[in-house]
C-alpha cells in the first residue's frame, strides 16, 4: 500500500487508486475509529505510539475489513453520548423530524447553525453506517450529523425537547438597527 505521511498536517495520504486523486484522513481520527473498530470486534487496541504511523493505518484498514463481515449498526463517534445515539436511532427508525443544535459539547456554547439542521434521520452506506440528517423526502441522501457535537435536540413535530447538554447555554441577542459597525 503506497500511503504517505504529511506530518505537518498530520495526515495520511492515501492514492485513490484510479491514479487521478488522492484522500486524506487524519492521524487523530484513524486511531480514534482504529480503537473504536478493535473495541466492537474484540481485537486488541492500538497503541499511542503507533498513531501517525503507516503500520497505524494499515490497522484500521484490517478492522475495516473484518467490520464488512458482520452488521455494526449505526456508526456513531466515540464522544458521542447513549441518549443522543438513543434519540437518533430512534428518530431514524420512527421517521421523526428532528432540530439539531450543534456546538462546543465542553462549554456549552451554540454555534448558531441555522443550514442543515433540521431533517429525518437516516444512515450512509458502506462498513461504518454514519448518522445522516436527510432535509425532505424528496431528499436523495443527507448530510453526516456531528453527533459528537449535539447540544440540544427538539422534537420538529411536537416541539417537545428530547436532549440538552447539561452546559448548554442559550444564547442571546441584542437587535441593533441602522448599519453595520466593523
Amino acid at each position: 500500500m503506497n500511503v504517505t505521511l504529511n506530518h505537518e498536517q498530520r495526515l495520511f495520504v492515501i492514492p485513490t487508486g484510479d491514479g487521478g486523486g488522492y484522500s486524506c484522513l487524519g492521524f487523530d481520527r484513524c486511531f480514534d475509529e482504529t480503537s473504536q473498530l478493535a473495541e466492537r470486534l474484540g481485537e486488541p487496541l492500538p497503541r499511542e505510539e503507533q498513531r501517525g504511523k503507516v503500520e497505524q493505518y494499515l490497522k484500521y484498514q484490517d478492522l475495516l475489513s473484518k467490520a464488512r463481515e458482520i452488521a455494526l449498526g449505526t456508526w456513531f463517534h466515540r464522544n458521542t453520548p447513549k441518549a443522543i445515539r438513543d434519540i437518533l436511532e430512534g428518530a431514524r427508525k420512527s421517521g421523526s423530524r428532528l432540530r439539531l443544535f450543534y456546538g462546543e459539547t465542553q462549554t456549552g456554547r451554540d454555534w448558531l447553525e441555522e443550514h442543515d439542521v433540521i431533517g429525518t434521520i437516516g444512515r450512509s452506506t458502506g462498513t461504518l453506517k454514519v448518522p445522516l440528517l436527510i432535509a425532505s423526502s424528496r431528499s436523495m441522501g443527507g448530510e453526516p450529523i456531528l453527533d459528537h457535537c449535539v447540544l440540544r435536540i427538539i422534537d420538529v413535530d411536537t416541539r417537545r425537547e428530547l436532549y440538552r447538554n447539561p452546559r448548554y447555554v442559550t444564547p442571546s441577542f441584542d437587535l441593533c438597527h441602522g448599519s453595520m459597525i466593523d
